[in-house]
């Protein structure tokens, strides 16, 4: 039996663009700050 689907009513919301940092930015400064062995 398949499970119900629920749809979402229309919508008018548009999110901001996203002007933070780069991903690569990001990731750079992870792998300089933050000890590996928080993601293990």
């Amino acid at each position: 039996m398949k499970p119900p689907t629920n749809n979402l009513p229309p919508c008018a919301y548009q999110p901001y663009t996203y002007d933070g940092p780069s991903r690569d930015a990001v990731l750079a400064k992870r792998k300089r700050y933050v000890n590996p062995a928080v993601f293990t």
